[in-house]
């Protein structure tokens, strides 16, 4: 990874595996991500899904941060398959080995990551509404609520909170 690029970062679960259970397994792997990896990265969008997850940053501009956000993400997910197998009596690791990483380089392709990552519940049936999914950066970009996400950088991306709710309703499946 390389400093002020923008990243599509994702992974799965090791066969398919529920990984994310409960509301508290989501709200633990959140807050480590906010331990590990935040304070190296900004963050424009997230969506974690019951096998799989989503987040979509871009490295702050030091080498050093890049190389400390990737041990980050390192250490968030060995923090987070202790602490899930301790809950859940298991062994062995919860992620696939490598993590996937996209550079997103222009504008068109930030917007539709954005939609992408929002748009995994509805994808996968898990809800008709994208608001009510609430694993997934959507809610706090639309909401009034305070959030660690750069939700007015992607509401201007979008041209507007309208233009954002819009091109999200208009996904195509």
């Amino acid at each position: 990874m390389e400093p002020d690029k923008y990243y599509h970062v994702y992974n799965r679960s090791n066969n398919n595996e529920v990984i994310f259970k409960s509301t508290e397994n989501y709200g633990f792997f959140l807050r480590r991500f906010s331990d590990y990896v935040l304070p190296f990265v900004e963050l424009y969008a997230y969506c974690l899904m019951p096998t799989h997850f989503h987040f979509f940053i871009r490295h702050k501009s030091e080498e050093e941060i890049v190389i400390m956000a990737t041990k980050g993400f390192k250490n968030l997910f060995i923090s987070y398959a202790k602490a899930y197998n301790k809950m859940y009596d298991r062994h062995g690791s919860v992620f696939q080995p490598k993590y996937k990483k996209k550079v997103v380089a222009d504008d068109d392709y930030i917007t539709n990551v954005i939609q992408y990552i929002h748009c995994n519940p509805l994808k996968d049936k898990l809800v008709r509404k994208l608001n009510d999914w609430e694993h997934s950066s959507y809610p706090e970009i639309i909401g009034d609520n305070n959030t660690v996400v750069e939700k007015n950088k992607v509401i201007e991306w979008f041209g507007g909170i309208q233009n954002f709710k819009e091109f999200h309703e208009n996904a195509l499946f």
